[in-house]
């Protein structure tokens, strides 16, 4: 598969941000775009502040900045790093502690919090909540194996002892490699942890990485991928960058970057056969409606219908990944006869879903025939990324 990787600032209502876009085959599957100066981001970890606890809804709301407020479900609070520390680490209004940025504001909802912190590198994560090794479910036996006991001293012979979660990437690691990335992470960790709440609240103790360079890292190196970019940070922090040079033509019109946006904020998505879909998304779940896109009074043969449900599992799967859509999914497809096509469509779109990064799963199929399906939520769709831009300075 030929796999591009695009770092390059594009036109955003009055603004020029920076985008990371992942091409296979010669088509977009994924756009981000780098938040505005300012917004709170996903991995951040905050001095925050209880301002209250609701029992029946078994969560607190937690203010981390003068301006913001998260939601701290009490299940993600076993262990907390309080300033006022007591016997069973309880939570009380006005109690100030370290909380993490689980996942940011999406659809107008507060951004979630935890407080078992994790700190990230390429090949592992640190987590203060749990000190056993773990590995990604992507490594062998003997991959485990043989960096299990690597890891396992290099937790060992700390003043404190953290847990490890090996990532994918981390496999092929060499020990060397694992223990330069653990020491680095380590000291990390340990000065969050040890001197942390001596900071003052609403305090931002650790800010995640550059948007681009979390996603880089987060590919799996056995999927090499060329990156081209004309921004002199990533140039010169990334070595795998290949440095754009058609001054006459900017990156974002070479790789037409200005459509490939626009399209991705349409509703309807046009298919190979003459079908199209539809994508709404409502208040609860993300509605996807598959049209053959036949005249009135039409008939075709199922073959065609199929050919459209076909092409529609397909362009889905691609589009839920583009536009990062998450939680609920359901997909209409056309009705057939033949009810064994229902489950070919489901195989189908469970198989693509497969080279989504972000979780996401084909379910079932309802007694209305409507297929059901979920994608995890990890960022910001990529509507309210372009909102956030076009709503900056006004």
């Amino acid at each position: 598969m030929n796999r591009e990787i695009i770092l390059t600032r594009l036109p955003v209502g009055d603004h020029m941000p920076l985008a990371y876009v992942r091409m296979e085959n010669g088509r977009a599957v994924q756009m981000e775009l780098e938040p505005p100066e300012g917004e709170e981001r996903t991995g951040n970890i905050y001095v925050g502040k209880v301002e209250k606890l609701v029992p029946a809804m078994q969560a607190a709301f937690v203010r981390i900045s003068p301006k913001q407020s998260g939601y701290l479900p009490l299940a993600k609070a076993k262990h907390p790093l309080i300033r006022a520390q007591r016997p069973g680490n309880e939570l009380k209004e006005q109690d100030e502690l370290l909380v993490q940025m689980e996942r940011e504001a999406i659809k107008g909802k507060l951004p979630s919090l935890k407080t078992s912190l994790e700190f990230p590198g390429s090949l592992m994560v640190l987590l203060t909540d749990n000190q056993g090794i773990f590995f990604s479910p992507r490594l062998s036996a003997e991959q485990k194996e043989r960096a299990g006991e690597w890891l396992k001293e290099l937790r060992d012979g700390q003043k404190q002892s953290f847990g490890i979660l090996l990532r994918t990437n981390g496999g092929n690691a060499s020990k060397e490699e694992l223990t330069q990335e653990f020491e680095k992470l380590y000291q990390e960790a340990f000065q969050v942890c040890r001197y942390g709440l001596t900071r003052s609240v609403y305090s931002c103790l650790r800010k995640s990485r550059p948007f681009w360079m979390e996603l880089w890292e987060g590919l799996p190196k056995q999927e090499p991928a060329r990156v081209i970019t004309d921004e002199p940070e990533v140039f010169q922090t990334l070595p795998e960058a290949e440095w754009y040079q058609e001054p006459l033509q900017p990156l974002y019109k070479k790789y037409s970057l200005e459509n490939i946006l626009q399209n991705a904020l349409e509703r309807r998505v046009p298919l190979p056969s003459g079908g199209f879909l539809v994508i709404e998304q409502t208040e609860a779940f993300v509605a996807v409606d598959v049209n053959s896109g036949k005249r009135k009074g039409e008939r075709l043969p199922d073959e065609f219908y199929y050919r459209v449900n076909e092409e529609a599992a397909r362009e889905t799967a691609r589009q839920l990944r583009l536009r990062n859509l998450s939680g609920t999914i359901l997909i209409d497809f056309i009705n057939m006869k033949d009810k064994g096509v229902t489950d070919r469509l489901l195989r189908e779109l469970q198989r693509r879903f497969l080279d989504d990064p972000v979780r996401t799963q084909a379910i079932d199929v309802t007694r209305l025939n409507i297929t059901e399906a979920t994608r995890q939520k990890v960022r910001r769709a990529l509507w309210e990324q372009v909102m956030l831009w076009e709503q900056k300075d006004v």
